[in-house]
């Protein structure tokens, strides 16, 4: 008979079993949201390790790890709410985690694009600078053969020069005679003193012309 008093137990008990029902949904609902979070998270750090994160942002990754542990240890003492904060926290890690490595991997890629131009750079101008050296030191080196064939030149001129008057007949020796006449004329003989004594006169003597010959000789070579 529905009395009610039964009425009351009944909606009481239906009340209290839907609480329960609820209560265990909620419960099952968190459970599942943190080991979600947790699997989240480990998957991020997982991806961060595979390019490198570890080694380019090995600080914000093993925060990022500790905070996955520290979740893990909470949903296993059945903290679940903690344990799902805990697992975001390790997952916004894991992210910071990648874009510091992708950043550092970034300026290293660019850091190393700058030394190859440089070193680029720094050959072509070493190979110029030999270039320029080679060059010179041809330039040097046809200077020098030109000298030397300027000096052969002479030198064999010279040669020529001497084999020629070597070759030359010795001059012969020519004597010419050069006779010179020169008429003298006899100076009349001074004249004598005669004394008071009277004699015949005698004809003067004829003047005698004669001649002086003078001989030159002359070489001719």
């Amino acid at each position: 008979m529905n009395t009610p008093f039964n009425l009351t137990r009944r909606f009481g008990f239906a009340f209290l079993l839907c609480a329960g029902m609820l209560s265990s949904s909620a419960m099952a609902g968190d459970q599942t949201n943190a080991a979600a979070a947790i699997a989240v998270a480990r998957g991020k750090i997982a991806a961060g390790d595979k390019v490198g994160a570890n080694s380019r942002a090995p600080e914000l990754q093993e925060q990022a790890r500790a905070a996955l542990i520290e979740a893990q240890q909470l949903l296993d003492n059945h903290h679940k709410k903690e344990a799902q904060a805990a697992a975001v926290h390790a997952g916004e890690l894991a992210d910071q985690a990648l874009v510091s490595s992708d950043n550092r991997r970034e300026q290293a890629e660019q850091t190393r694009r700058l030394d190859a131009q440089d070193a680029t750079i720094s050959a072509q101008q070493s190979a110029a600078s030999a270039n320029m050296r080679a060059n010179s030191a041809e330039a040097m080196g046809n200077a020098a053969n030109i000298r030397a064939d300027a000096a052969t030149q002479e030198a064999v001129s010279a040669n020529a020069r001497t084999d020629a008057l070597r070759a030359m007949p010795s001059p012969q020796t020519a004597s010419m005679t050069t006779t010179v006449e020169q008429d003298e004329t006899a100076m009349p003989p001074a004249p004598l003193r005669h004394r008071a004594v009277r004699k015949p006169a005698r004809k003067a003597a004829p003047i005698h012309h004669g001649k002086t010959v003078t001989v030159v000789t002359t070489s001719q070579h």
